[in-house]
């Protein structure tokens, strides 16, 4: 249940040169069932909490078509299914190397304000890569690169950081790929 696509505007200029820079235009087809029909329930789980990280337009290599959809989307499945207050699901959209550091302490601190007595849930959509040489796995930010690891989020750094907040439950949703390529299968880097 997709509107229609507008196909005069995929041909682009037929009156072009090759002097004028390649233009980027997004196209909106509609929006998913799933995105619209929200489940809506009564409860309330303020002592919630969600750390939802969006990545999708990247500075040093190709974008995550659909991640900030797919992040405001889980955001409102957060509040409006899961009845969690909106100041408990903290998104952030195209987050940097420096804004997900923030992002994990500022859910350690508000576990130790609650004394661990909170429920976590961490949602990332974006880049993942591996380390060939480790066989470790990476979340990219949008300002990394790919092949740099001490400026990407490693599993092994997320995972541990998560155990610390004594939390009574933490659920962790990856929408990434550790392959080291792309949703349309060619490589990252």
């Amino acid at each position: 249940q997709f509107a229609d696509i507008d196909y005069n505007s995929l041909g682009g200029d037929r009156n072009y040169s090759r002097k004028k820079p390649a233009r980027k235009e997004k196209i909106t087809i509609g929006a998913s069932d799933v995105d619209k029909n929200i489940p809506e329930s009564k409860i309330s789980n303020d002592r919630t909490f969600a750390v939802v990280i969006a990545n999708e337009n990247y500075d040093l290599v190709s974008s995550v078509p659909m991640a900030l959809n797919d992040g405001r989307i889980f955001s409102l499945y957060c509040q409006k299914t899961l009845g969690m207050p909106e100041n408990n699901v903290r998104l952030y959209e195209d987050a940097t190397y420096g804004t997900m550091l923030h992002a994990l302490k500022d859910i350690q601190s508000i576990s130790e304000a609650y004394h661990g007595d909170i429920n976590v849930i961490f949602y990332y959509s974006g880049h993942g890569f591996p380390d060939e040489g480790t066989k470790n796995a990476y979340l990219l930010p949008v300002d990394g690169d790919g092949i740099h690891t001490d400026v990407s989020y490693s599993l092994d750094r997320l995972y541990s950081e998560l155990n610390t907040l004594n939390a009574k439950s933490v659920c962790v949703f990856l929408d990434a790929c550790f392959s080291g390529t792309k949703r349309e299968g060619d490589m990252l880097v």
